[in-house]
């Protein structure tokens, strides 16, 4: 019938209420049926109690609208004077429990003479004129009040402002005379106090029996509604768990995609052989740095190296050991290029080339001169030649670049520079003279 547990235990916990509820309405149903004519009578004077303050409670808010309107225009000697003549209609009433009497914020009472209502007003307003001050005072509309020589009269006060006004109008009443009034029904009261208690207890009975059915009715809609978002949930979980999944692929995708990208690049700048910058990287780099050359008009300089009798090598050892004797001399070449914008390069087959910004030509054939040395240090084989190591040529090219003037004049001068090395004997270094 239930499918989750946790509505079973919401139907037994209803209907151990359900009977702890008729055992509870059955032993103080016993308990109040020997009592039945005391709790008429404390009924009736509860009700009588509560009809008077209902009542004039009504009668405050009709008198107060209606004198507020009357008198809101008028000087206060002629809202005095107004109040007193509508006094005179009310002084009957003090016969039938009721005392009705004006007063001012100072506490002047404003009425005739209260002895023609037939209450023995002074001894009552000698008791209760504190309490109407100390009311006034704490802005209070209503007390009740026990005469202490007779504690089964009780008094119940009323006090409530005039709006736009200085004064409150205010009621003093007895219920014990009211009480009299109703006394002749109290007996039927009383006789009938059983079965209407009996009907109270039946239709609390059947209000709850009403309240179980309409409960379970309830339970059973929001266990469904409960299976159902439970399905979703577990369902929205999944989705979830499979986003997370997809969106962990992609990211591990992106990252592997560019990190591809970015070695592409660098492979792309890098010569296959040698591992040095390729001559891509040279041109690319040559460029940025004369752009800075010329916007700063300091000094570039460049470096053309040319492996002396190349050929003859490969001839005599094979590419192979040709390749290896390129990887040497470019790894020596490299660790000339020290600073961060220096670049060593691999320009084409045996040629290399170092780019040194910012370096005079005092700067740069000292450097030439280093990388020579630091070659012919590496004493490769090379029996075709007359050292018997493999040596290089250096041409050495440097310039304070203009705007007039571009990139490839340099690699021209150089270029010059080393054929000049060549032609002077090879294994050395020379600089462009114009």
């Amino acid at each position: 019938m239930f499918k989750r547990k946790g509505i079973q235990w919401r139907v037994i916990f209803l209907v151990v209420l359900f009977l702890g509820t008729l055992v509870a309405l059955s032993l103080f149903t016993q308990f109040s049926l020997e009592h039945a004519r005391n709790l008429a009578h404390d009924l009736v004077v509860r009700e009588v109690s509560r009809e008077i303050h209902h009542e004039m409670t009504m009668y405050l808010d009709l008198s107060v609208r209606g004198l507020s309107d009357s008198i809101r225009n008028l000087t206060v000697p002629q809202q005095k004077s107004k109040l007193k003549t509508r006094s005179n209609s009310l002084l009957a009433w003090g016969q039938r429990g009721f005392l009705i009497f004006y007063v001012s914020k100072k506490g002047e009472i404003v009425a005739p003479s209260l002895k023609k209502t037939g209450v023995n007003t002074d001894r009552l307003l000698k008791k209760t004129f504190p309490l109407l001050l100390e009311m006034i005072k704490k802005s209070e509309e209503y007390r009740e009040y026990v005469d202490a020589t007779d504690s089964e009269r009780k008094f119940f006060l009323f006090l409530e402002p005039i709006p736009h006004t200085s004064f409150f109008i205010h009621i003093i009443v007895d219920r014990r005379k009211i009480l009299k009034t109703v006394a002749v029904n109290l007996s039927g009261i009383a006789k009938h106090g059983r079965q209407i208690f009996i009907n109270i207890i039946v239709v609390d009975v059947l209000a709850f029996f009403v309240f179980l059915v309409v409960s379970i009715f309830i339970i059973r809609k929001i266990g469904r509604l409960e299976d159902a978002i439970h399905e979703k949930g577990v369902k929205l979980t999944e989705t979830n768990d499979l986003l997370e999944v997809e969106v962990s692929i992609r990211l591990t995708i992106e990252k592997e995609l560019k990190d591809a990208n970015r070695e592409l690049k660098r492979l792309s700048r890098v010569d296959g052989l040698t591992g040095i910058a390729n001559r891509r990287a040279f041109d690319e780099r040559l460029e940025k740095e004369w752009n800075r050359a010329v916007r700063e008009k300091t000094s570039l300089s460049l470096l053309l190296c040319d492996i002396d009798f190349f050929k003859r090598f490969n001839d005599r050892y094979g590419h192979q050991e040709g390749d290896e004797c390129l990887k040497k001399i470019a790894a020596e070449l490299e660790t000339h290029a020290h600073r961060p914008a220096d670049l060593a390069a691999r320009y084409g087959g045996e040629e290399f080339a170092v780019i040194l910004p910012g370096t005079d030509e005092e700067g740069a054939m000292k450097v030439g001169e280093e990388v020579r040395a630091s070659i012919e240090a590496l004493a490769i084989a090379h029996e075709d030649v007359v050292t018997g190591t493999t040596t290089i040529s250096v041409g050495c090219a440097v310039m304070v670049p203009e705007g007039a003037e571009d990139v490839s004049g340099l690699i021209r001068r150089a270029d010059a520079a080393l054929y000049s090395a060549k032609d002077l004997g090879r294994n050395r270094v020379e600089i462009y003279r114009p």
